[in-house]
């Protein structure tokens, strides 16, 4: 127990401390006499915000939001897809409320996760 407390301590500090300028970001260019790529574009989705994992699972919060047209909410996620180690999808999770990173206890009965409701505050789901 006491290392889920520390995780999700970690989290808290992290959402306090960590802010994103995404609306400070361009449109991608990119430079074809040099090769290089040279921004990032709001319009790209964003897949994989958090992950964690117990000695039977994997536990992926996804996005698949764009800043473009989903502002701040695309760093928020309310599915969970879980992933058994031999990387086979074993289901998608559906929470009640969007959270932003999360841990599970090793017996993956519960998830304690980071929710802004509009504060940030902890949060715990039954598996």
């Amino acid at each position: 127990m006491k290392k889920i407390f520390r995780s999700i301590f970690a989290l808290l500090i992290c959402s306090f401390i960590f802010t994103v300028n995404v609306s400070a970001a361009t449109d991608y260019k990119y430079d074809k006499e040099n090769q290089r790529y040279l921004g990032v574009s709001r319009h790209n989705p964003d897949a994989y915000l958090w992950g964690c994992g117990t000695d039977e699972y994997i536990y992926l919060l996804y996005s698949g939001k764009n800043y473009a047209d989903d502002g701040e909410k695309t760093f928020v996620s309310s599915q969970i897809e879980v992933y058994n180690w031999e990387g086979e999808k074993v289901k998608t999770l559906m929470l009640d409320i969007p959270i932003q990173g999360m841990v599970v206890s090793e017996d993956d009965s519960t998830m304690y996760a980071i929710a802004l409701n509009p504060e940030p505050q902890i949060v715990a789901f039954d598996l």
